[in-house]
């Protein structure tokens, strides 16, 4: 089977790039439907698949069905203050 394990697999999760099969699919679909969301659609015709647009809204909804879990996009930007590190005390060096 080309589906991640688990209820309400479907072939569109969390990174419409894939997430796999197996449990490795499913570990994976479920860590883009909590911390690690992951804005990607697919616009370039030239990918051999449809378009699609990515929606928090699609997000949601797939993610409550499948695990019962609402998407936090920025649970970890404001948990780690990834949004203003130099005030955190973090250096501009590379």
């Amino acid at each position: 089977a080309q589906l991640p394990t688990g209820p309400n697999a479907t072939i569109s999760s969390g990174d419409w790039s894939g997430v796999g099969t197996g449990t490795s699919g499913e570990s994976w679909d479920f860590q883009t439907c909590t911390l690690l969301v992951e804005r990607i659609g697919l616009s370039n015709a030239s990918m051999f698949r449809p378009v699609r647009h990515w929606t928090l809204d699609w997000m949601t909804q797939h993610c409550q069905a499948r695990f019962g879990v609402t998407p936090q996009p920025t649970q970890l930007v404001q948990q780690w203050k990834f949004d203003d590190l130099p005030a955190e005390g973090a250096s501009r060096i590379l």
